[in-house]
């Protein structure tokens, strides 16, 4: 896993020194793609987990 992100670091750093500006905003879309996937992943989960969560909605339902 450490060698996955050492070589995404790379893909960034070789367009940055090259100025290739469609590969660094395809690799900034990219990154924010996972951050927003990781993000709604953690949420569902943390809804999945909490109880209080589950009796407010039912609670609120009513």
């Amino acid at each position: 896993m450490l060698a996955v992100a050492f070589m995404m670091g790379l893909l960034f750093i070789q367009p940055v020194q090259f100025a290739d500006t469609p590969v660094m905003a395809a690799y900034l879309c990219l990154i924010a793609l996972i951050f927003v996937w990781i993000n709604l992943v953690v949420d569902l989960l943390y809804f999945a987990v909490d109880p209080w969560l589950r009796i407010e909605r039912r609670v609120g339902a009513h």
